[in-house]
């Protein structure tokens, strides 16, 4: 089967045949064993080809399961080949140190190995070790899992039985029954487990640390949870677990620095350890980053004048060095440096305002930057090279123009400003400016509803505000009717005619006066297209009226109208009370004589009373005064007298009272009393 160059390891029956393993491959030997005719034996040797042939004697097997050792680790042959079973161990045999455990010694260790109820138990020789070893090794093949086991003795054999038992010798010559009982003899079982060096699928990203949990059931013992940061061999800070049955131990690790990646180290000794899960709170802090920021441009696509910028950062504890730059120009550099894990914010001043549309920076080294923001003194609109500002509401009047105001900046070059009124394109002007400042355009008056500008250039401005110059706003345009007015009386005006002010557009327009809802003689006026006239209109008879309404045949501006208003009077009424008149003297008063200012409509009946007592009430006849202002007597008997007189006057007709006028008595020369005249309060104060 095998020349002198080809060792036999071991020979195993599993799969439906028999195994032998040699120096150079696996062969599978197949048949009855029979002797046949022809002298030979019915055996067929099939070579498997296995890419990783056996080592050493090292195999294991139970039921059609088959592992053997290879220069790679232990492997199970799976159909025609072999399938490497190492997984998280792999690196071990291959030399390297991981974790403080020493390699595999492939080359000069005594490897054994059994299968016991699913689970693989080798013998494996680490650094040094040669014909035994104190560390088992443990595959599950359902969980596909390597354990690791630090026994004192030194371990020299292992064996299954066929109960399933699994049984190992040691070099003091002692046979040992494993996987039985919670402890080592009797001893708790010293346990050192680690995590994976776990980064959370953010490899670059530094993590803040608030709190590690973890759900464990120690038999409540006290585990030691050491918390290992960034590969580090010493650890930042230990916890302590201990839990009779499945719990949850919070412990806080706030304290320590950030970190990329974590790893727990549990170690204590125990009779019971079941590590269920642990997770770690943290924050994520930003990315790390260096070299050139994406470009800013502050929310707008326009320019925009910048007094610096501000950045919220975290250096790591080293000088950076920042360069600024507008529209891809550099500024001046300026160093920043924070604490390792702390940010700063920090806000940087350029010299003078910088004007651009983007901004950047480039930076030297990594930091992790919260924030940035550019510091916008304002906003320019974005450079275009056609602008028009076309009002959307049109004005409801028209208006009086002389030209423009604006903000512009047509970087040096000349631009054309097209002025244009309701619509029509007038004269073109020309600008040219080198910097956004205030401008005054001026042409001759236009006279229209909207105003508005369009600029165009051959190369982009800027355009921050245009407005028109409005020397003058017409009167809303209309015609028909005014509203009733009485011009501020409520009583009877004479009238010799009214004064107008309007534009009729250059057309005829019918102007009709009507006194009290009564039209008038007519009046025709024209006036120029854009400008007012003072037009009077002249009635031929004084007219008398209370209200008074403009009606006009066609479209006008009216900028005012009034009545010419020669006389007023009060209006007329049946009944009038004067109420407590206030004479102006505390003093008992006897009144000689009263007399009335009055329009006579019909007889008067007055009343006269004295300290709210009424005496006998007056007939003064109307006859020769009917539609007259007169003034007349109301007589009084030597016993009127009071404090307070008052008056209540009634007709069968509208009168309408003017004033009151109160004599009082005397009784010499020497104490004439002057008398007294008091207004009638009726549709208004008139004193005539």
């Amino acid at each position: 089967m095998a020349d002198a160059s080809e060792t036999a390891f071991w020979v195993r029956k599993a799969l439906g045949g028999l195994y032998v393993g040699t120096s150079k491959d696996i062969y599978r030997l197949d048949g009855t064993g029979a002797e046949l005719p022809d002298e030979t034996v019915d055996f067929t040797l099939t070579q498997l080809n296995i890419d990783h042939a056996p080592i050493s004697e090292a195999v294991a097997q139970e039921g059609n399961v088959l592992v053997y050792l290879a220069d790679d680790g232990w492997r199970a042959v799976s159909g025609g080949g072999s399938l490497l079973l190492t997984g998280a161990t792999s690196l071990l045999y291959r030399g390297q140190t991981r974790h403080g455990v020493s390699p595999v010694n492939l080359t000069g260790g005594r490897f054994r190995a059994a299968i016991a109820k699913g689970m693989l138990t080798a013998i494996t020789p680490e650094g040094a070790s040669t014909t035994s070893s104190i560390v088992l090794y443990r595959h599950t093949f359902a969980a596909q899992r390597w354990d690791r086991h630090v026994y004192t003795p030194g371990w020299r054999c292992v064996y299954r039985e066929p109960d399933g038992t699994l049984i190992a010798s040691d070099t003091a010559g002692f046979v040992w029954t494993l996987n039985t009982g919670t402890q080592d003899g009797s001893s708790d079982i010293a346990v050192v487990a680690w995590t994976i060096a776990d980064n959370n699928g953010q490899a670059f990203v530094r993590k803040d640390p608030r709190m590690l949990r973890a759900l464990a059931d120690t038999g409540g013992a006290t585990a030691s949870a050491a918390v290992h940061l960034d590969s580090s061999a010493s650890a930042a800070i230990t916890a302590s677990v201990a839990s009779s049955g499945a719990g949850i131990v919070v412990t806080d690790i706030s304290s320590i620095a950030a970190f990329k990646r974590l790893q727990l180290r549990m170690t204590g000794s125990f009779s019971t350890f079941h590590w269920m899960e642990h997770a770690v709170d943290y924050t994520d802090l930003p990315y790390p980053f260096r070299g050139r920021m994406q470009e800013h441009n502050a929310g707008s696509f326009g320019e925009k004048v910048l007094a610096g910028f501000m950045l919220r950062l975290c250096t790591l504890g080293a000088a950076r060095s920042i360069t600024p730059y507008v529209d891809n120009v550099a500024q001046a550099a300026f160093s920043v440096t924070t604490d390792t894990d702390q940010p700063d914010t920090y806000l940087h001043q350029f010299t003078s305002p910088v004007t651009g549309t983007d901004l950047s920076f480039l930076v030297d080294g990594d930091i992790e930057l919260y924030d940035w923001q550019p510091t916008v003194l304002y906003q320019l609109p974005p450079r275009v090279k056609v602008w028009e500002n076309k009002p959307l509401v049109p004005s409801s009047v028209r208006r009086r123009f002389g030209g423009f105001t604006m903000q512009v900046d047509t970087k040096g070059a000349a631009v054309t400003v097209t002025p244009v009124l309701d619509g029509v394109d007038q004269t073109t002007l020309a600008t040219t400016t080198g910097d956004l400042l205030g401008k005054t355009l001026t042409f001759d008056t236009l006279v229209g509803r909207d105003l508005w500008c369009r600029i165009t250039g051959s190369t982009a401005f800027v355009v921050h505000h245009v407005e028109p110059l409005v020397t003058e706003t017409l009167p809303q345009q209309w015609k028909g009717t005014t509203p009733r007015s009485n011009f501020g009386y409520p009583g009877h005006k004479r009238l010799s005619g009214i004064q107008l002010r309007l534009c009729t557009f250059g057309a005829a327009v019918t102007v009709t006066p009507y006194l009290d809802g009564v039209a008038q003689t007519t009046l025709s006026v024209t006036t120029g297209a854009n400008d007012p006239d003072d037009v009077t209109y002249q009635f031929a008879t004084a007219p008398e009226a209370v209200e008074i309404v403009l009606g006009v045949s066609g479209d006008v501006e009216l900028y005012a109208w009034s009545p010419l208003v020669t006389a007023k009077r009060p209006l007329g009424v049946k009944a009038w009370d004067s109420g407590p008149l206030d004479l102006g003297v505390p003093d008992l008063t006897w009144v000689r004589e009263i007399r009335m200012k009055v329009y006579v409509g019909a007889d008067l009946v007055v009343t006269p009373y004295f300290d709210d007592v009424a005496w006998p009430a007056v007939t003064i006849a109307s006859a020769g005064h009917v539609g007259t202002t007169t003034v007349l007597t109301v007589p009084v008997g030597r016993g009127y007298k009071g404090r307070t007189p008052r008056l209540v006057v009634t007709s069968t007709a509208a009168f309408y009272p003017w004033w009151i006028e109160i004599q009082r008595r005397a009784t010499t020369a020497s104490t004439e009393k002057k008398p007294i005249r008091l207004a009638a309060m009726v549709g208004g104060q008139v004193v005539a």
